[in-house]
């Protein structure tokens, strides 16, 4: 391939997904900026008239969103070609940005990526599991697990080291045989339908697989060959995976180079190049800072809003807020399975009175009702009251209940 055309392709074309509306002008901006672009290169605009190279343009791009949102820019006209599209002759362009803030643009990044991903609804229920269970020897490291996820759910599966997430995610991921019981994935099952599960699963293990003395792009390129991506189709991913995990300007780096969070992100990249209909995620968030966390989870909601489902396996709890469901696993089973509404409406909210420099505490479950109730029956004590708090039962408190109660059933 020429020099020219391996840039070209660097160029990500999003006048298929949004509106852009452009006009030239005649003057350079009035704040220039250093060239911010999409995958290394740019964006391709195709039209019906000719934009000679080097013309400045004012360039607007309608986000659809609730509510709707636009982007206004400049940008440069880099190169120009012909093409032909449906028996039509247009031009295509590629325009770099010359005035952008980068917050802006990744949001087009993030919006063309997830529309070119868009995947048609074409079953409700992502995974069904009947009663797996898997033993190694006299261990039972999953006893017994029932679930039914559905189509674009953020699931989370959390527990303790050695709870048997791991395990039960590579048994779903059909790296792993079960002992007993059955599971369907988009309506395949694990053991008999192999081949046809892992064309539509995306796996991110918790170890890096990637390669130290590859860069990020041949690492990217390696594995989207195994996925039987060629040619155009292959390069396009490759930019638009790196460009939607913020990693474009390091796709030439290698792999040895990156911190534990690009490591993490190139990670994902490489489970999303075939746009599996569902990720499996093993520990994605262990190890790096809460910003990175942050933006992995924006990643996250955002594969969701296409029809993907992203199942995640982790042990930090405060990450369950940014789930639709939660189950919790110990010892091999599934205590608890909810979404984290009705999970956190387990604990219980105490009220505490300082009452004469004393605290005294209450059970409420009704936050007006019951402290009303709590400050009448106190009589005239309620005059001497010098401080009011809530406390209400952590995430961890409620699961430790749970694991208590199932033990003294047990």
């Amino acid at each position: 391939m020429a020099k020219g055309k391996e840039e070209r392709r660097r160029f990500l074309r999003v006048d298929d997904v949004t509106e852009i509306s452009y006009s030239p002008i005649e003057e350079e901006p009035l704040r220039e900026a250093k060239t911010l672009d999409l995958g290394g290169g740019g964006i391709r605009l195709i039209s019906k008239e000719e934009i000679p190279p080097g013309t400045t343009l004012s360039l607007r791009f309608d986000l659809p969103s609730d509510p709707p949102s636009s982007i206004s820019c400049s940008g440069r006209v880099a190169w120009i070609e012909e093409v032909t599209e449906e028996g039509e002759t247009k031009y295509q362009q590629g325009i770099t940005f010359i005035d952008i803030d980068e917050a802006s643009r990744q949001k087009i990044i993030r919006y063309t990526f997830t529309k070119h991903y868009q995947l048609k609804k074409t079953e409700e229920v992502a995974i069904e599991v009947n009663q797996i269970k898997k033993s190694y020897g006299n261990l039972q490291a999953v006893k017994g697990v029932s679930l039914k996820i559905k189509v674009g759910e953020i699931f989370a599966l959390l527990g303790p080291n050695g709870a048997g997430k791991t395990t039960l995610t590579r048994i779903l991921s059909t790296l792993l045989y079960p002992t007993s019981g059955s599971a369907k994935v988009l309506g395949f099952d694990i053991i008999k339908d192999k081949r046809e599960i892992r064309r539509l699963i995306g796996y991110m293990p918790q170890n890096y697989i990637l390669y130290d003395d590859l860069t990020a792009r041949e690492n990217l390129e390696f594995f989207g060959k195994a996925y039987g991506l060629r040619g155009k189709t292959l390069w396009e991913r490759v930019d638009e995976a790196l460009a939607f995990t913020e990693l474009e300007r390091r796709g030439n780096d290698l792999f040895r180079t990156f911190s534990g969070g690009m490591k993490q992100r190139l990670s994902l990249a490489c489970a999303l190049l075939h746009r599996p209909k569902i990720l499996f995620l093993d520990e994605p968030t262990a190890g790096v800072d809460l910003k990175l966390r942050k933006s992995f989870w924006d990643y996250f909601h955002q594969l969701s809003q296409t029809g993907v489902t992203v199942f995640i396996t982790t042990h930090q709890m405060d990450e369950v807020e940014y789930c639709y469901r939660v189950a919790f696993m110990n010892l091999g089973e599934i205590i608890i399975d909810d979404t984290p509404k009705n999970i956190k409406s387990l604990g219980r909210t105490k009220l505490i009175l300082t009452i004469n420099d004393k605290r005294e505490s209450f059970e409420v479950k009704d936050y007006s009702r019951d402290s009303a109730k709590i400050l009448r029956d106190l009589g005239e004590r309620s005059r001497q009251i010098t401080s009011i708090e809530f406390e209400e039962s952590s995430l961890e408190d409620i699961l430790r209940e749970k694991i208590r109660g199932e033990e003294l059933r047990d």
